[in-house]
């Protein structure tokens, strides 16, 4: 089954983001992942829980990203949908791009603030 990437940023244009993909998905009936990404350098995903206490900057994004990434989860907005969360490091625009095709996601969804004039 295909997915709807959402990457956030956790800024005030992430909940219509979340609001979009879940009118699709729930049309479509296909998953939504939630992803953030760090823009780091470390390859975290190799790195052992000790390792990782290391980087202490690092690890306390990781954190709160966790957090958030819950917090949108439990978003009444996506009731009753499939949603997983992952978090990324690296350049944003790089990991998007590879999650999406990891994921063989339909679609991607990213919040915007619009056309400024």
């Amino acid at each position: 089954m295909n997915t709807i990437l959402v990457p956030t940023d956790f800024s005030e244009y992430t909940p219509g983001a979340i609001e979009f993909a879940a009118q699709i998905a729930r049309k479509t009936g296909n998953p939504i992942v939630l992803q953030h990404n760090i823009e780091d350098l470390i390859n975290w995903d190799h790195l052992s829980p000790s390792e990782r206490l290391n980087h202490p900057e690092t690890l306390a994004k990781t954190v709160v990203a966790e957090k958030k990434l819950n917090a949108l989860r439990q978003a009444g907005a996506l009731d009753g949908l499939t949603v997983d969360t992952v978090i990324t490091f690296g350049a944003t625009y790089e990991e998007v791009i590879s999650k999406a095709k990891s994921l063989h996601a339909t679609m991607i969804i990213i919040g915007s603030h619009g056309n400024e004039k």
